[in-house]
């Protein structure tokens, strides 16, 4: 089968090295700043907190950590298009710089650490033993270290797809097969499967909640301290099942659209349409999403991040 050669240019005269700041670009600002300041204090709540530290947090703040990244490379910065040095240097920046790789691995070391945190929670309220030997001390640190080693494997085709030409960066597809077949696996493995995950795990965990707490009004023991950790936990999945809708709600249109030029059902120049660009800031904001759920949704956040603004050490539990 012949190779698919997609050029980089961009289609209607918009071929320019500086940033041409439209309403995309504020909007990519925005997102870009409200990311680095939100995920930035829950990081520094986290450290400053000795008693938050826990699995879940820990985890947690592995995700911050990783849309903190990808706030940051959501800055609008201009771009080489011609003129690029024809050597090694020229095909870092066109495999790495310009196709956005490092943004892409903490994207995906996102959706990753957020469907480890839905199965933490799972196996620490469903399986209370197995989860002490699976999640012991020292395993989220190893977890983490996982995820990011997963993340670079799954983005590495971009090594094979990108190159030099003449100057430009320029896409090139080995074949058709090729084009399909990655963006079949991609879009399974970086966002079906993780949603059914999530999905399944966080229902689960619901079930397992409601029944225990059935359990405990039937013994008329509604006003032990296991009830009250009972309700705690309840909170704490109420805010997690949130976080992974927002997740699901800004990720879809964009993942769904990007399958669809993969597999050909859309043309190339969709992806500089305007209702694919509405789709991808969509998917932004998720970057920036979570500090704001925890703000609404988490009271020992909000009274950290009271502290914190107070200039007081300590936390909540």
């Amino acid at each position: 089968m012949n190779s698919s050669i997609y050029s980089s240019n961009l289609p209607d005269g918009l071929e320019e090295a500086a940033v041409n700041w439209t309403w995309y670009n504020y909007v990519q600002l925005l997102l870009a700043i409200t990311g680095i300041v939100g995920n930035a204090l829950v990081i520094l709540i986290y450290f400053k907190n000795p008693k938050m530290r826990n699995t879940t947090n820990m985890l947690l703040v592995g995700l911050a950590v990783a849309d903190l990244l990808t706030s940051l490379m959501l800055i609008p910065v201009p771009t080489l298009i011609s003129g690029i040095p024809q050597d090694w240097r020229g095909e870092f920046y066109c495999k790495i710089i310009y196709c956005y790789e490092l943004m892409w691995i903490s994207i995906t070391v996102s959706v990753f650490t957020l469907t480890m945190v839905s199965v933490e929670r799972y196996l620490a309220i469903s399986y209370p033993i197995r989860y002490r030997i699976v999640f012991s001390e020292s395993r989220p640190k190893f977890v983490l270290i996982g995820v990011w080693v997963v993340a670079v494997g799954c983005n590495l085709y971009s090594l094979f797809i990108w190159f030099n030409i003449d100057g430009r960066c320029t896409l090139i597809w080995p074949s058709d097969t090729f084009r399909i077949t990655l963006g079949v696996t991609l879009f399974l493995l970086k966002f079906v499967l993780p949603v059914i995950i999530m999905c399944a795990t966080h229902v689960a965990t619901i079930l397992t909640l409601r029944k225990n707490a059935h359990e405990l009004r039937l013994r008329s023991d509604t006003d032990s301290s296991e009830y009250a950790l009972l309700q705690a936990k309840q909170k704490v999945i109420e805010m997690l099942f949130i976080v992974v809708v927002t997740f699901i709600v800004c990720w879809t249109p964009d993942q769904v659209g990007h399958f669809g030029y993969t597999v050909g059902f859309v043309p190339y120049r969709f992806l500089y349409s305007t209702s694919y660009r509405c789709f991808v800031l969509l998917a932004f904001f998720n970057s920036c999403a979570n500090p704001i759920i925890y703000a609404f949704k988490n009271g020992k956040f909000r009274n950290a991040l009271r502290d914190l603004f107070r200039g007081r050490g300590g936390g909540p539990s």
